[in-house]
């Protein structure tokens, strides 16, 4: 058993071999199913939006006039006596999505209805002015988005983007089944050999505890990363499948309305599947550490459950730092305001939006907690029972 990859491959056997592994990971797929069958029945019985006439086109008066022949508004009047549209009917479909967006920006029907250029260019500056003063920006923080804002003075082109948008919106689940999904698989990987008696049996081996211990958590953290990997398949798979992949450059804008950390769908969905990537090693590890400090396999559930209920806290984001920390959380990514957080960290000088804050942050915590684990494993001393 003096081959590294005799005993790596043993290593992941014993993971996916255990009761708990193959209940948790039969749970988990068979809810992503669900997730994935339920959708394509609400697809299949959803309104009919025909928007292919529309495509490419840009969000101008011209198209915010073709609209308002295409659909008609059903009024109403309020409190005061003002006459208000409460919801219109689509005369014509392929204005469904587009009128249902201009309602996310604008925030009440009256306001999509009478939408103009001028008045969405407004109403994306009013949004992302309130966004600077929301999250507290410095000065130097407000220069740096401003010079990228000049950038997106046009609006975007409307695009049929559900593929990718929806991929987006699905890896903010994918992050809770992951984290949950690797903190059961991985929480027996160091201590179940200490509860079954046969550390002693291991330590004593030709293999050494350095290298074994090397060998669990490259076998840990494949394991975190396939089953990450899985179940990201699972969740944008059939997006594309349901809703194509075209218009892979459609504005991120299209999806999340008034932002200036403007970019691409396909560069969007290709980074935050990165960096999930990279939080899914980190889950791996947090858990392998966490079992090995506690000679516990339970204590990594435990823990990681707390991970999860304190990612979903929402500090004021008066508390400027608090808030910023919290925003970090792995289990908070990604979210709408993933692509609204200005907050900018300094590092060496360099100032760090939340998309390259995250990998180099969990990069860093994958390695230094790998390496504290790797030193507690090797450490580890037989004692009487």
């Amino acid at each position: 058993m003096n081959n590294f990859g005799t005993l790596y491959r043993y290593e992941i056997k014993k993971i996916l071999g255990r009761k708990l592994t193959i209940i948790v990971l039969t749970v988990v797929f068979c809810l992503l199913a669900a997730v994935n069958v339920t959708e394509y029945f609400a697809v299949k019985n959803g309104a009919e939006c025909n928007d292919d006439a529309i495509i490419g086109r840009m969000l101008d008066d011209s198209l915010f006039d073709d609209m308002r022949a295409g659909i008609t508004p059903n009024m109403m009047t309020d409190s005061l006596g003002n006459l208000e549209v409460e919801n219109v009917t689509y005369n014509d479909s392929a204005y469904r999505h587009l009128f249902q967006y201009l309602l996310q920006c604008t925030g009440n029907c009256t306001k999509a209805y009478n939408v103009s250029e001028a008045k969405l260019k407004n109403t994306f500056n009013e949004i992302i002015d309130y966004a600077y003063d929301e999250y507290k920006l410095t000065d130097s923080e407000i220069a740096y988005w401003e010079a990228r804002r000049g950038e997106m003075s046009v609006l975007p082109t409307y695009d049929k983007n559900a593929g990718w948008s929806n991929s987006i919106v699905n890896l903010y689940m994918a992050n809770f089944f992951v984290l949950v999904t690797i903190g059961a698989t991985l929480s027996g990987i160091f201590p179940d050999e200490y509860f079954l008696r046969t550390d002693a049996i291991v330590f004593a081996s030709g293999n050494g505890k350095r290298r074994l211990s090397l060998v669990k958590l490259l076998a840990g953290c494949s394991v975190g990363m396939i089953e990450a990997i899985l179940i990201v398949i699972s969740l944008i798979g059939p997006e594309f499948v349901l809703y194509g992949a075209s218009d892979p450059n459609a504005s991120i804008r299209l999806v999340y309305g008034p932002t200036v950390m403007d970019m691409p769908m396909k560069k969007a969905v290709l980074t935050c599947m990165g960096i999930m990537i990279i939080i899914s090693l980190f889950y791996s590890v947090f858990a392998m550490f966490i079992s090995q400090l506690f000679r516990n396999s339970t204590a990594p559930m435990v823990i990681m459950a707390v991970l999860l209920i304190c990612s979903m806290l929402n500090p004021p984001n008066s508390y400027r730092l608090i808030a910023q920390i919290a925003s970090y959380l792995p289990a908070t990514f990604p979210g709408s305001w993933t692509f609204t957080d200005y907050r900018l960290l300094n590092v060496l000088g360099l100032r760090l939006n939340i998309l390259q804050v995250l990998p180099v942050l969990y990069g860093v915590l994958v390695i230094l907690l790998g390496f504290i684990t790797y030193r507690n494993y090797s450490g580890t001393q037989i004692r009487g029972r």
